[in-house]
């Protein structure tokens, strides 16, 4: 069981019929030295992430990733490039015993208005749209940027911030938890 301190936490008890929202860059692999990750030789897990996402699946009903992916919109790789990758991740954790519900990218540019890249919530009601069962009241989102809270925030869901990222964050969206890594966040829930 999940109990930590804040307010949100002192008495929520995670289980199956929870979701939890990861970050890709930063969260599950390391941050690329360039800012992105054009091919799969380049991603990198990040120290403990696939022991901690062994744990939270054995823990919560659903694992959904959302990341913002606007290298390809600037023409730094293709889509095609962009999905090897997500299929690459898919496969490398299978072979580890975990399964991801789904990855969600917003490749658009930040200049481009009206996007589904987060702090936009888009990307989460479209995985409440594809699952049913998704309810944003027993969701969090794990991130290491203030987008991510954000983005948590807009939907509803509990949120945890991972250091290690830009860590001004507006007064607005300040994280329910924070933790030093995944592995940290996975193994209070067990």
């Amino acid at each position: 069981m999940w109990y930590g301190g804040g307010s949100f936490f002192r008495s929520v008890k995670v289980d199956r019929s929870w979701t939890i929202f990861l970050d890709r860059d930063g969260v599950i692999n390391a941050h690329p030295q360039n800012h992105y990750v054009h091919n799969w030789s380049e991603f990198i897990f990040a120290e403990g992430a696939i022991e901690a996402l062994k744990k939270l699946r054995s823990k919560v009903g659903r694992l959904v990733i959302v990341t913002n992916q606007q290298g390809v919109g600037k023409g730094l790789m293709s889509q095609k490039a962009l999905d090897i990758i997500h299929n690459n991740l898919i496969d490398e954790l299978r072979t580890h015993g975990v399964s991801i519900d789904k990855i969600y990218s917003c490749t658009s540019l930040k200049s481009i208005s009206n996007n589904a890249r987060k702090p936009s919530p888009r990307m989460g009601y479209r995985a409440a749209n594809d699952f049913e069962d998704i309810q944003f009241n027993k969701s969090i989102m794990v991130g290491d940027q203030p987008t991510d809270i954000q983005f948590g925030k807009n939907l509803g869901t509990k949120t945890v911030l991972l250091k290690g990222g830009s860590h001004e964050i507006p007064l607005n969206c300040t994280p329910d938890k924070t933790y030093s890594s995944l592995l940290e966040f996975s193994e209070t829930i067990i």
